[in-house]
């Protein structure tokens, strides 16, 4: 029987993974271009002492140099390299865009539950707030409110994340309603089951793989936010190496030291591609229709 479950198991794995990188090989480019940013921004400080500099020093000797075997991408305006910048902004923008996706998972979900499961009232208020919430321009209502967390990381990824929850409380909302009318959800109230383990117990599994999925492509939006942010002024305060500060300083000087701006906007590119494309195959993976089996 353990044999049995084992073989099934391996054949689900199997299965999920065919279909993944089904898309063929920009699937597996963009998979392995988000494997490496996170590799990167885990071991970063082991890899700047590689290089031999860290984000913050500063060569004034040496200020807007091109790629040497010193400094192999170059410095920036005061003498940072510019290797030890990319590599610690990778670390930035990764942790902003994953906390503030989790935040507002945890967040939206749970709103999103309880007014899809009750409705009548609560879930027409709480609908009615989450489209005023959409109607908003995502980067409008960040602006107005990163401005009071003044730079600060944590407070930058609370303000991003209320920005994203909507999607989360709507998928929610719509998956539960109509769950909720389930011949296992009926039979647990007719036992009289309490609300709150119904909700945790059959509802909430059930719309796991679309919260994945959300999850996923959420990552890359926040990013994204995080970095026009910084890159206005009102995100990541300097000297912090973001990648959207570090394009917001490099661009003055586009004819001297081009690379100063445009990498740091290549890996923005690279990393939400990358994440939207993930996005797209992990929800081909999970979602059977796409699939083919009902």
């Amino acid at each position: 029987m353990g044999e049995i479950r084992k073989k099934k198991s391996t054949g689900s794995a199997a299965r999920f993974f065919r279909v993944f990188f089904s898309r063929g090989i920009i699937t597996k480019i963009c998979f392995g271009i988000l494997i490496l940013f996170v590799l990167i921004a885990v071991f970063a400080p082991l890899i700047c002492k590689l290089i031999g500099f860290g984000p913050y020093e500063q060569d004034l000797f040496n200020m807007l140099k091109k790629p040497s075997s010193e400094h192999l991408l170059g410095t920036d305006d005061i003498g940072r390299d510019t290797l030890a910048r990319l590599v610690y902004g990778a670390r930035v923008s990764l942790l902003t865009g994953i906390l503030s996706s989790v935040w507002a998972a945890i967040v939206g979900i749970l709103i999103g539950l309880a007014a899809g499961y009750f409705g009548g009232l609560l879930n027409t208020v709480v609908m009615r707030i989450t489209d005023a919430f959409i109607a908003i321009p995502p980067i409008i209502f960040t602006m107005v409110l990163s401005s009071m967390v003044k730079g600060n990381l944590l407070g930058l990824s609370l303000v991003i994340g209320v920005s994203i929850m909507p999607s989360y409380i709507r998928m929610v909302n719509g998956l539960v309603g109509s769950l909720k009318e389930n011949d296992y959800v009926v039979a647990a109230k007719l036992v009289r089951e309490n609300d709150f383990i119904i909700m945790l117990k059959h509802l909430l599994p059930n719309c796991m793989a679309s919260m994945i999925v959300t999850f996923t492509m959420n990552v890359g939006t926040a990013i994204m936010l995080e970095s026009t942010l910084s890159y206005l002024g009102v995100g990541i305060a300097a000297p912090t190496p973001a990648w959207g500060v570090m394009v917001s300083e490099g661009y003055k000087y586009l004819v001297n030291q081009p690379l100063v701006a445009i990498l740091p906007g290549v890996c923005i590119m690279l990393v939400v591609i990358s994440f939207n494309i993930c996005g797209d195959s992990l929800r081909d993976a999970m979602d059977p229709r796409l699939r083919g089996k009902l």
